[in-house]
């Protein structure tokens, strides 16, 4: 399909982006949220560069990819929000720092418990080895980790889960009138985050979508609305990485801006 004008309007936004960004650094413009500055910037660059793959299969007409990709665009998505939203309610770096952290490690253990098991497994061991002893004998650096720092990066990480992040975007947004917008975007977006997951999951229903978009001529149609949220949501996360830091009243008409370069 054509995407030229989704590309164009993509752009024109990030030609801006990036030349107001440049302008922040050039003028040391103070970072007032540092950690939230650098999880927004890491968030924004990996979101733009699963925006640039969904581009390349809509162009190719390859539903079935564009699919898979939207929706972890959609989830890298509600992170950012969430980071933003804790950020300036909270007017402090502690989500992002747990994001950051503990968020990091626990995807790591999960990683090693993964190897374990496959471990185990694999040698038929007829008794689970005991996760906290590999962990240690692997890693000797966390000697000292224990059940205990378990538990506690397992609470600080539950409000990353993605409908613990949705349920409190939404019950914020919708009572902030000048929010309203970006509550529609969340309701919006989140019945199509779980029907696009049989894709990501190989599920059977997948294949009994495909089958009646084909059928019904929808493809194109399919893929122009994944492009039209994709690209509010890509370019969101960058227009709210600049809340981090120190800004006036003036540079709220520069997002203003960003944001009439991505409308539709």
């Amino acid at each position: 399909m054509d995407t030229l004008l989704i590309e164009k309007k993509y752009n024109d936004h990030n030609l801006l982006y990036c030349d107001l960004k440049q302008a922040f650094e050039k003028a040391n413009i103070k970072i007032h949220f540092p950690i939230s500055h650098q999880v927004l910037n890491d968030l924004s660059k990996r979101i733009a560069y699963i925006f640039d793959g969904i581009i390349y299969a809509a162009r190719n007409d390859n539903l079935y990819s564009a699919f898979i990709l939207y929706r972890s665009l959609l989830e890298h998505s509600f992170k950012g929000m969430y980071i933003v939203d804790k950020m300036v309610s909270t007017m402090s770096d502690v989500s992002a720092e747990n994001y950051q952290k503990h968020y990091f490690i626990s995807e790591c253990l999960a990683e090693q418990a993964g190897i374990l098991e496959m471990e185990d497994l694999l040698k038929d061991n007829q008794v689970k080895t005991d996760f906290i002893k590999f962990l240690t004998t692997k890693i000797p650096n966390l000697q000292d980790f224990d059940k205990a720092n378990q538990q506690e990066i397992s609470a600080d990480i539950r409000q990353f889960n993605l409908k613990e992040i949705v349920k409190h975007l939404h019950s914020k947004y919708k009572q902030i009138a000048s929010l309203q917008a970006t509550n529609h975007i969340i309701a919006q977006t989140l019945p199509e985050y779980s029907f696009v997951s049989t894709f990501t999951h190989g599920g059977p229903y997948a294949a009994v979508l495909m089958d009646k978009f084909v059928r019904e001529n929808d493809i194109e149609n399919q893929l122009m609305k994944i492009l039209q949220i994709s690209l509010t949501s890509t370019c969101m996360i960058k227009e709210d990485f600049f809340m981090s830091y120190e800004i006036d009243k003036s540079v709220q008409d520069y997002i203003i801006k960003l944001q009439s370069l991505r409308a539709f």
